[in-house]
């Protein structure tokens, strides 16, 4: 027995040396794609498959030569691309069943996650649109909604038929509840692994936040379907997914209206200018040019008086903003479009009442822009109106106003404080 089980051990370390000298000197091995051998491998979608994955890659890493991140990084870039390619080609309900589960074991390996993280950081990060041109960015862009400005919807052929529409709205639900589900695990499973990978994720979320800002400007919505900001920007899909996703990761301390861990938000997170973000571990560098509530007070110069900031902020704070800002670029900018839609599509069925009567040679041209405004409202509606994001954004909603009367009961404090979070009910 224990002869057998020396020879399994040594036929096992065989088969992972050759398999590492294949991936780190391909030269040797002519006419062989071991991307896509790799990428075969995880579309087995088993545990002895994913374990054989992880296997090759803990061999690969224990050879512990010079630049073996490097290396291990050159292999699984088009393992990732490939998955990526897969993802662009599929829609919300028939993404393939090994592209999440694969995700997940790249942001759960430490050797693998800052790998998955590289290459969804945009070369040009003040371009919002490359923030989707990613395996991450792509698995957010999975919706309902179209993935670009001059995309058709992909779904609501025949809006008219109630029964038919319903069928496709609880379908479309399912899976985006899956996908959801899902990549809050990969988000989290980032964020847990250590304070690099943590960093690099809050970063990429600022980041994309702050260079799709202009998809929240009033112009945007006026519009219609294309903008500069929908050329320029992340899709809707896109930032209604990343919204329900850090919704997800917010739960922690709203699942309740009043749950205590919520007064660790400190209210002074958007008064932080940039130049300071860096040492107050603040990713989102965009929130001390929102326009406040009330002006901002100003000094007898007649310049604003800069604002009051803590030293630190926590990760329930920037969760917070975070995810309250991209409900603002998010939610909100497609409940505007949802309700201009609606505005729209009754002008267009009473103007196509209108000619209908008469055989007028507009009547069809009418009909296919009603159809078609008919399919953008059912659409948008059905993106706006899934069951989890909803319920979550509720309690965030409920925890916030909550919060924000524990805030605005406090006096002022006299003296610079550490930190400006309720921590306790008055």
């Amino acid at each position: 027995m224990v002869g057998m089980r020396n020879a399994l051990d040594k036929m096992r370390e065989l088969i992972f040396r050759n398999a590492v000298t294949a991936l780190k000197q391909p030269a040797l091995f002519e006419g062989q794609d071991f991307a896509v051998q790799l990428v075969e491998l995880l579309k087995h979608v088993d545990p002895q498959s994913h374990t054989f994955f992880m296997d090759i890659v803990k061999a690969f890493v224990l050879e512990g030569e010079e630049g073996v991140q490097e290396q291990l990084k050159e292999v699984m870039l088009p393992v990732l691309k490939r998955i990526h390619t897969d993802v662009n080609k599929s829609n919300i309900i028939n993404l393939p069943i090994y592209v999440l589960p694969s995700i997940q074991l790249f942001a759960n390996n430490p050797n693998l996650a800052p790998i998955l993280m590289e290459s969804c950081e945009p070369k040009i990060e003040t371009n919002g649109r490359l923030y989707q041109d990613s395996v991450i960015g792509a698995l957010l862009s999975l919706s309902v909604l179209p993935r670009t400005a001059i995309s058709l919807h992909e779904f609501f052929d025949n809006p008219m038929d109630q029964a038919a529409t319903s069928m496709m709205e609880s379908s479309v639900w399912n899976a985006s509840s899956h996908l959801t589900n899902n990549m809050h695990k990969i988000f989290l499973s980032l964020l847990k692994g250590g304070p690099q990978m943590r960093n690099r994720l809050l970063t990429w979320i600022g980041k994309c936040l702050k260079t799709n800002v202009a998809r929240g400007k009033l112009w945007n919505v006026q519009a219609g379907e294309i903008s500069p900001a929908t050329l320029t920007c992340v899709s809707d899909g896109f930032m209604l997914n990343l919204g329900a996703v850090l919704l997800q990761l917010c739960q922690p301390f709203c699942t309740t209206a009043d749950d205590p861990k919520s007064l660790k938000i400190d209210p002074t997170y958007g008064a932080v200018t940039p130049e300071e973000c860096a040492a107050k571990s603040v990713h989102l560098d965009c929130l001390h040019n929102e326009t406040c509530l009330l002006p901002l007070r100003e000094g007898e110069d007649g310049q604003s008086v800069k604002r009051p900031t803590a030293e630190t902020y926590n990760f329930v704070t920037e969760c917070f903003f975070m995810t309250q800002k991209c409900i603002d670029l998010g939610v909100r900018v497609c409940a505007e479009k949802l309700w201009r839609s609606g505005q729209e599509l009754g002008r267009a069925q009473r103007a196509l009442s209108d000619v209908a009567a008469a055989a007028h040679h507009l009547v069809e041209p009418m009909r296919q822009r009603a159809h078609h405004l008919m399919t953008k409202f059912v659409s948008l509606r059905c993106a706006l109106l899934e069951k989890d994001m909803l319920t979550n954004l509720h309690r965030l909603q409920a925890t916030a106003c909550t919060w924000l009367v524990q805030v605005a009961i406090r006096p002022d404090p006299e003296s610079p404080q550490a930190s400006y979070a309720p921590t306790t009910v008055v």
